[in-house]
């Protein structure tokens, strides 16, 4: 579906235009009547650049192909299908990601054969970034006017955050997500067998072991036990007074490439956010790229869209809780001073520098950028 632009003169046809009217003028005061020919003959020109860009469009475009996402920075290949219903001369086509133009030119096109046109982008801006819409331009042969035709040709991209590899080897270290957890006994037949025991009141009759029993004349269960699967729960600040856009994109980017780690090593791992909009899941994340799509879409808020501490659900209280925020959050104090959370709680403190930081009763590592806590990660340099 197209629609119509108002016409515009090129910069020549404006030179034209102007060039009659000024014969006219001297036509007018001299009486010179090579000057009226003139004229007569530069507005037929213009008159009929006016009149030949065709008023609709004998092309139909579509998206082929077109990438659902991508990571920031990274380059894109883009397809687009044009099929003429009738023969249609080189054209000039003008689409658009995110606001931004990219203009291509489509060869000429004919009703037996489809056209198709790849051209690059490199999308520098996490989120969502919307495709369209695509303009035709078509020019009359001497170049005096354009007709712009607008295709409601739309489609969005997401645009991931960059992640920054961590290597797991070194997740001990640091102690991120890797925290020593006991076993504790379990009724489950499948859990770990560490040995035979005096039954118990309260133990269930299916760990009894009765051929041991028999033997021992004393009622024996099997101990059996497990160990719970390490939990991690991220919390990243959206509040637009905690940190400034540099930073919080910094903040984005250590939560994804925190993400992305816990996950290649099989931690359970929850994403919370205190954007309203996209709040996170209270569930564990299953895929990087689930994660990936979340970080994509959440922003910097402002105080009424920002979630409140107690409206933040943290998920297993059991979780070893890190938060990685701006300087300027409340969030920190408010999570230090709960009793439950402190002794859990491992705060990532982005700063740019412009003025002297308070103490933490909490362990936290300060950071100036993304890079720098891949490199701290990957050294085995985190204090924490």
């Amino acid at each position: 579906m197209s629609s119509r632009s108002p016409l515009r003169l090129t910069r020549r046809g404006m030179v034209v235009l102007v060039a009659a009217v000024a014969l006219g003028v001297a036509s007018y005061a001299t009486g010179y009547g090579a000057f009226i020919v003139l004229t007569l003959i530069a507005l037929v020109v213009v008159a009929m650049a006016i009149a030949i860009p065709r008023v609709a469009s004998s092309v139909d475009f579509d998206r082929a192909d077109s990438p659902r996402a991508v990571g920031r920075g990274q380059t894109v290949e883009l397809t687009l299908a044009a099929t003429a219903r009738r023969p249609s001369p080189p054209i000039r086509v003008v689409d658009h990601l995110a606001g931004q133009p990219l203009p291509m030119s489509l060869p000429a096109t004919s009703p037996e054969v489809q056209t198709v046109v790849r051209y690059r982008v490199q999308p520098l801006r996490r989120g969502i970034q919307t495709l369209g819409p695509l303009l035709e331009e078509r020019t009359d042969p001497f170049g005096l006017a354009t007709r712009t035709l607008t295709h409601q040709l739309g489609g969005e991209i997401i645009v991931f955050p960059v992640v920054h590899q961590l290597r797991p080897s070194v997740a001990g270290k640091v102690g991120l997500g890797h925290r020593e957890i006991a076993p504790t006994r379990s009724a489950d037949p499948a859990a770990e067998f560490r040995g035979m025991r005096e039954y118990l009141p309260g133990d269930s009759d299916r760990l009894i072991h009765w051929p041991s029993s028999a033997r021992s004349e004393v009622p024996l269960v099997r101990d059996l036990y497990e160990t719970p699967q390490p939990t991690l729960t991220v919390l990243l600040e959206t509040y637009d007074g905690a940190a400034t856009d540099v930073l919080f994109e910094d903040s984005v980017e250590i939560a994804a490439s925190l993400m992305s780690e816990a996950l290649a090593r099989e931690v359970a791992v929850t994403l919370r956010t205190r954007d309203r909009a996209v709040p996170g899941r209270a569930e564990p994340v299953r895929q990087t790229a689930e994660a990936l799509e979340l970080l994509a879409r959440v922003s910097r808020t402002t105080a009424e869209t920002t979630l409140p501490a107690s409206a933040m659900v943290i998920g297993d209280p059991m979780a070893q809780v890190v938060l990685i925020a701006g300087a300027g959050s409340p969030l920190i104090g408010q999570l230090a001073a709960m009793a439950s959370m402190a002794p859990r709680l491992v705060v990532l403190r982005l700063d740019d520098g412009a003025a002297p930081l308070g103490p933490l009763s909490v362990r936290h590592v300060d950071l100036a950028n993304a890079e720098q806590f891949a490199t701290l990660w990957n050294t085995a340099a985190l204090a924490v």
